[in-house]
């Protein structure tokens, strides 16, 4: 198994500088652990990423979960898009 958990901590102001690192340090990470394994003659059966929990819009009225959560349109939801 795999369990990747990098990334640059959101709990930051977020200038352009910031939001860049916060962006990249997911990507390319994950960019670079995929080509890793693809070069693996046994490759982990399991790959999880976990680097952030906020894709879905804060709400009381419904669970946010991949049934019921909407996602959301800001810059830390579109990083989780992203990624």
């Amino acid at each position: 198994m795999l369990i990747n958990l990098t990334g640059k901590s959101v709990d930051c102001r977020y200038p352009e500088t910031n939001k860049k690192l916060i962006n990249d340090s997911r990507i390319d990470a994950t960019h670079v652990l995929g080509l890793a394994i693809n070069l693996c003659e046994q490759p982990p059966k399991l790959w999880i990423n976990a680097s952030t929990s906020t894709i879905y819009e804060g709400s009381l009225d419904y669970g946010n979960d991949e049934e019921q959560g909407i996602i959301g349109d800001d810059f830390s939801m579109n990083i989780a898009k992203s990624w």
